[in-house]
């Protein structure tokens, strides 16, 4: 679990660079304040409350969600432009009770702020969502996969429509971003579901060995060869997931296009191809498309591995799914976590991502002896 009734958070969702500018200075030293350009039901609950510029929310889902969802748009103040009264607004806001008149008299406007620093105190009951609410959310597919923040509901809505077809796919995202979990979770929303879920390291397959590596050997094949399966036997019928693809040598890209293509493999020691029906995921944390031009990557190996592609963002990208990330990290360890410490956890740039948030919790859990995590436990590995 977490502590959170003494973290003050404000979210500014506008992209006006005066408004911007004014109620961050405005704001100051009273509550940690976020920028967003984008509404979404994240930012709302991980805040205190919301300073809404009213022509930030576009989507007509977006509104429906606010006017729906009480206790949500009580924590909205619209921001009004002081030269802009006269605008006609595209949706009605009139059920939201509170607004503010932007630029104002800054103490004035301070003042505000504070008032409602005390009266909209952060309600953890809104920041952790019903795991009911959406439909997404309740797929226990997705309990590895964690955050509702607008990146990762879009990785999400992606993963769905991608099971649904037998295409290779690409991953693309830093270390530490989920890549093997995100392989997973396509395979068992697919019909493959329930079939072999076979994984190998690119780098593991040796040009030498490669063949009968992917597609196994008999015994005798070559000296001192035993019988081997091949990755892609031991995943028929299900997904082979190949990690850093980027290390793939143009033989191990050419062995790989073939299968692509035509389905079939010949096993070391056989003279009569197979047929097999394995879908394949790829992942890697390179610039693939870089590669692709300096001459690194095969044109035809690319464009057909990189048809269906997923792009997982880094931590920092999505930081306001950290809270639940740690919630759900914490759930086992029989431990709390202050309001300090969770917001040394939000300044970091978390550079290896959601496995270097897992360690560390894991490792302030360990030397911690108290139920309740303090900041002088969360230490980073830089």
């Amino acid at each position: 679990m977490i502590q959170t009734s003494n973290f003050n958070s404000i979210c500014l969702i506008s992209n006006r660079k005066d408004v911007v500018k004014f109620c961050e200075q405005a704001v100051g030293s009273l509550a940690k304040i976020y920028t967003e350009n984008e509404f979404s039901s994240s930012i709302i609950r991980f805040s205190n409350f919301v300073l809404l510029d009213s022509s930030m929310v576009q989507k007509e889902e977006s509104f429906l969600f606010l006017k729906e969802n009480k206790d949500i748009n009580k924590k909205v103040i619209l921001l009004v432009p002081f030269n802009n009264s006269s605008k006609k607004e595209f949706f009605d806001f009139s059920f939201i009770k509170e607004s503010i008149t932007v630029p104002s008299s800054f103490s004035l406007f301070r003042q505000k702020i504070e008032q409602l620093l005390v009266e909209k105190q952060f309600n953890p009951k809104i920041y952790f969502p019903n795991e009911n609410s959406v439909v997404i959310k309740n797929n226990p597919e997705f309990s590895g996969f964690l955050g509702d923040s607008k990146e990762i509901l879009k990785v999400k809505n992606q993963i769905i429509n991608i099971a649904k077809n037998n295409q290779p796919v690409l991953l693309l995202g830093e270390t530490g971003t989920g890549k093997t979990t995100i392989a997973k979770i396509i395979h068992n929303l697919s019909q493959r579901v329930g079939n072999p879920f076979v994984s190998e390291s690119i780098p593991n397959l040796p040009d030498q060995l490669a063949s009968s590596i992917l597609f196994g050997n008999t015994e005798g094949a070559y000296t001192d060869a035993k019988h081997r399966q091949g990755l892609f036997k031991a995943a028929n019928k299900g997904t082979l997931f190949l990690d850093e693809v980027g290390f793939a040598s143009f033989s191990i890209q050419g062995l790989l296009l073939t299968v692509i293509e035509n389905g079939i493999i010949r096993t070391v020691g056989k003279d009569k191809e197979e047929s097999v029906d394995v879908r394949l995921i790829f992942a890697t944390n390179s610039d693939l498309s870089s590669m692709r031009k300096q001459g690194l990557l095969r044109e035809d190996f690319y464009q057909r591995i990189s048809a269906y592609c997923i792009t997982l963002p880094a931590l920092r990208e999505h930081i306001l799914d950290l809270p639940i990330i740690v919630k759900e990290l914490l759930k086992d360890l029989n431990k709390e976590i202050d309001e300090y410490a969770l917001e040394k956890l939000m300044k970091y740039t978390w550079p290896g991502n959601i496995r270097e948030l897992q360690n560390c919790i894991k490792r302030a859990a360990t030397f911690c002896k108290s139920p309740l995590i303090t900041q002088e436990y969360i230490v980073f590995n830089d």
